[in-house]
């Protein structure tokens, strides 16, 4: 199968806009936001938030499985492919039910437990626990539906669902909060409304393109198919984002929700920047899925070494301002202790971003098995470095244990992948090198004279070294022949 760059490049630029238009839209509500509602409702509601999507990613790994499916099927097997999706929307919808009543009984019990909030904030939380189960089944099912988009290569509609879904979400609780209301209810009732709107759209383009005109049935044996892939993503679905969330509770509980609005900030910020590498490899993974191993193999190499580049150019540039950009988006709401925090994760950010081209390559070629180990093997260590370093060093302590556990990671999966992390190494040593330095500058920039200072040079750096590494690399992939390697 022979895709050429421009191709790549517009599908990316679809993926990328579905990321960055909500990316955009949060760097203005959550400082509104917290002005209407206060740092210690945004940290619930950044829980809440967090619940939703760690809930809605454990769907036994049956909508990426659907994208695996549908990216492998030749393209005249539309009959099978409706009954994939359908299968899955079965299972999903199941799904959703049951995980949206473990997600009730999760926030109940951490709302009534080990939470650090108010007593009129708690009990305000001790009543969404409905509102948080009945948004899991949307989430799952909005899973199906995007990875049937994302498989059969329809980019545009998947990525407007995504933005609408994701844009919403966080435009309606900001709408509700300025009309007067801050009550936890109202905020995570009109999240749910945003997230509805999303599911819609993907849901009516999932119809258009996949299964108007096709027959809608269920089957047992595609099911166990779906299973047998997605029962390892879903592994790996669980303990990623427990992984995740593990230090916004932990935070939580022994630092309280003031504490973790102010982890929360620059999380966000660092974490909605891997809408960049994530728009090229949510392009890339049907393909991996659909060529092959040499074609695959080297794909990725090539991803790998331009997202290393890329990247490093906005994590840098970040780095050097997150002193006075925070100042400036956050104003006097800033805790200064996110400054610290900033830094440290966008670091992490780009390692992690490196880590996923392995990860993708693995599950497309059929391997999510290895992945989902791996990710079980890290999580003792991954919980122990929280609670050794966060203990010692408060939140600065818990974004050094996420950057660390980030390039432990890659490392495993570039070994498993059996892609030469070694052999990048010539593209790898200076943004390495650049993104230590700008964080190693932090006791000097503060104000906008040092930081800009800092930011024009080593973000100019890694600007001119992208220009002179990444059209080359483009222009290989563009060249890529029928059934063989890179040129």
């Amino acid at each position: 199968m022979k895709h050429s760059a421009p191709t790549t490049l517009r599908d990316s630029f679809f993926s990328l806009m579905g990321g960055v238009g909500p990316l955009a839209i949060a760097l203005i509500t959550i400082p509104l936001l917290i002005g209407h509602i206060g740092a210690a409702r945004f940290g619930a509601l950044t829980i809440v938030w967090l619940l939703l999507g760690y809930f809605g990613q454990a769907d036994f790994g049956i909508g990426r499985a659907v994208t695996q499916r549908i990216a492998a099927m030749t393209g005249n097997q539309h009959t099978a492919r409706a009954q994939t999706i359908c299968t899955a929307l079965v299972a999903n919808s199941a799904i959703g039910i049951a995980l949206g009543v473990l997600a009730g009984i999760a926030a109940y019990l951490f709302f009534t437990g080990p939470f650090d909030v108010s007593a009129e904030l708690r009990a305000e939380l001790i009543d969404t626990v409905w509102l948080v189960g009945a948004t899991i089944p949307v989430v799952t099912i909005f899973g199906v539906a995007h990875g049937s988009l994302i498989g059969s290569q329809n980019f545009g509609t998947a990525a407007l669902a995504t933005f609408i879904g994701n844009s919403l979400m966080q435009l309606f609780p900001l709408g509700v909060a300025a009309l007067g209301s801050n009550h936890m209810s109202a905020l995570i009732a009109a999240s749910l409304a945003g997230r509805a709107f999303g599911l819609t759209l993907a849901l009516g383009g999932m119809w258009r393109h996949l299964l108007k005109d096709q027959p809608w049935q269920a089957s047992t044996s595609e099911a166990a198919e779906l299973f047998r892939f997605g029962k390892w993503v879903m592994l790996s679905a669980v303990i990623g984002p427990f992984m995740i969330l593990s230090d916004r509770f932990l935070i939580g509980t022994f630092l309280g929700a003031v504490a973790v609005a102010a982890y929360a900030v620059p999380y966000q910020v660092g974490s909605r920047t891997q809408v960049f590498p994530q728009a090229l490899l949510t392009v890339m993974f049907p393909r991996f899925a659909s060529d092959n191993a040499g074609q695959a193999n080297a794909s990725a190499n090539q991803v790998a070494a331009a997202i290393a580049i890329l990247y490093a150019v906005p994590i840098v540039i970040l780095i050097c301002l997150a002193e006075p950009l925070l100042d400036l988006w956050i104003g006097a709401n800033l805790d200064p202790r996110s400054i610290l925090v900033a830094r440290i994760l966008l670091a992490g950010f780009w390692v992690n971003a490196l880590a996923q081209v392995p990860f993708n390559l693995l599950q497309a070629r059929g391997s999510p098995r290895s992945v989902a180990l791996l990710h079980l093997a890290e999580l003792p260590f991954y919980i122990s470095l929280l609670l050794l370093l966060g203990g010692a060093f408060g939140l600065p302590g818990f974004a050094a244990a996420f950057a660390i556990r980030c390039a432990v990671d890659c490392g495993l999966l570039f070994a498993r992948s059996g892609l030469p992390l070694g052999g990048l190494w010539p593209q790898l040593w200076l943004p390495v090198g650049a993104i230590a330095l700008a964080a190693g500058l932090h006791p000097l920039l503060f104000g906008w004279k040092a930081s800009l200072l800092a930011a024009c040079t080593l973000g100019g750096i890694m600007a001119l070294r992208s220009l002179t590494m990444i059209p080359y690399e483009l222009l290989r992939f563009g060249r890529r022949k029928e059934g063989g390697d890179a040129a």
